[in-house]
């Protein structure tokens, strides 16, 4: 009870001495924490200028792409926005290599450097949104350094291929300030921008096709944008406002549901990425993506056994497994 009690007072202490900082205090410090967080990312990622392309893929990407390498042109851009690009659809991600090669020339280390700075300005990002949306400093500030020094990042920043995640991970957070942007002072102009920040995200990685999904739960939570109703008419009260905070995200989900509709295509082009049910059921799908769940929580936590390539378990996970995995999540 003891730790309890002083744990709690420290807390208490820290929140009363920000709120009690003049406006450029406040600023101060919230730029002095901006510098710790790129310095101490860019100091742990900075190795990476010593290391080369790998065959898994880079070549795929960078080396042996002859648009890529002949640089930034008005061909070479129509070609990032009308093909397909190592069996995905990411032209912004195909135009930043170009812009590397003009910059640096083929060399695995300014690509590289490239990954470690877009990912330290990202834990900056990260930062300043949460503390913006939530007004928490200190708990902004600590989930912004896990995510810059977290091991499973290492993949994002490390692997010359993985451009188009650092990009992602810019826009993800990018749009999510531009929505608690939007949110606060509601307009044509404010969503405008909002969309055309999601757009850049769907145009460098499709795996941000889940963040209007990330928006209702902003929603609820930091932005209370649902309010209690009376006693008696509370639930509807809240029904009629999830409608209408739903249909808010409509132009967003609908281009989700384009670039969807556009990576199926481009990686059924290659005819490797995706699998056909003959070869994959579904039955092994839905198994793996509640383990894979799992594990990657577990890894969160416990980052052992990390590599650059996970092969599908087909059909060797156990009953035992899939079940604690499901009761898990459930639990979550």
């Amino acid at each position: 009870m003891p730790i309890v009690s002083r744990t709690e007072c420290m807390k208490t202490q820290m929140v009363e001495d920000i709120e009690s900082m003049t406006p450029v205090g406040k600023r101060r410090l919230t730029a002095v924490l901006s510098v710790l967080l790129f310095a101490s990312s860019a100091a742990v990622f900075w190795q990476v200028r010593n290391h080369d392309f790998i065959i898994f893929d880079d070549g795929w990407y960078i080396y042996e792409n002859p648009h890529i390498l002949s640089g930034l042109s008005w061909e070479n851009v129509r070609w990032a926005f009308t093909s397909v690009h190592a069996g995905n659809y990411h032209p912004l991600t195909s135009l930043s290599y170009m812009l590397d090669i003009e910059i640096f020339g083929l060399s695995a280390a300014g690509t590289l450097c490239v990954n470690a700075f877009f990912h330290a300005v990202n834990g900056v990002l990260l930062f300043l949104v949460l503390y913006r949306l939530t007004g928490n400093l200190w708990c902004g500030a600590f989930v912004a350094a896990v995510f810059s020094l977290h091991p499973l990042r290492v993949e994002s920043v490390a692997w010359a291929s993985e451009r188009k995640d650092v990009l992602c991970a810019f826009f993800w957070f990018l749009t999510m300030g531009a929505y608690g942007w939007y949110v606060k002072r509601r307009g044509v102009i404010r969503y405008g921008i909002l969309l055309f920040v999601f757009s850049l995200g769907l145009l460098s990685k499709p795996m941000i096709v889940t963040l209007p999904f990330v928006f209702l739960l902003m929603d609820v939570w930091p932005l209370s944008r649902i309010q209690r109703g009376s006693e008696s008419a509370g639930f509807g009260n809240h029904i009629k406002q999830a409608l209408c905070l739903i249909a808010e995200k409509v132009p967003l989900l609908l281009l989700s549901a384009g670039i969807c509709a556009t990576t199926v295509w481009a990686q059924r082009s290659t005819g490797v990425l995706i699998q056909t049910a003959e070869r994959f059921p579904w039955s092994w799908r839905m198994a793996n993506a509640f383990v894979a769940y799992q594990d990657y929580i577990e890894m969160f936590f416990w980052p052992n056994r990390l590599a650059i390539h996970y092969p599908h378990p087909q059909d060797t996970l156990t009953i035992r497994a899939i079940l604690f995995s499901l009761v898990f999540l459930l639990a979550v």
